[in-house]
């Protein structure tokens, strides 16, 4: 199903911008993007018969590129209630080699046969 404008939300004081995945009548995915941050995911929320089933909050580093520096992830019980929470913090990253348009460009022999198999 593609993605449904939802509005507007807030997720740790940050306004976002909402979207919805309706994957059956029973089950929906709200999406909450930060228009201000490259529209970076700050939270997705998996509803189940409309209550709030498990929620995905991403924390990233301020500036003009913004990367994921940790994130939680929370299990609700069928009552609402905290379940779990499991969190991780991003301790070091760094960025791997820079890659060209070329570097996936593929030169095959003369002679070579090269079919598409769809």
């Amino acid at each position: 199903q593609p993605l449904q404008p939802g509005g507007q939300g807030t997720v740790k004081g940050v306004v976002c911008l909402e979207y919805a995945v309706t994957h059956s009548p029973r089950a929906q995915r709200l999406i909450s993007v930060d228009p201000q941050a490259r529209y970076v995911i700050r939270r997705m929320r998996d509803l189940a018969d409309g209550r709030v089933d498990r929620q995905h909050d991403i924390q990233y580093s301020a500036g003009d590129d913004p990367r994921p520096t940790g994130w939680a992830w929370t299990l609700y019980s069928r009552d609402g209630r905290v379940a779990e929470v499991v969190t991780a913090t991003v301790n070091d990253a760094t960025d791997g080699p820079a890659v060209t348009d070329d570097d996936f460009r593929i030169t095959f022999p003369v002679g070579y046969t090269v079919t598409d198999g769809r």
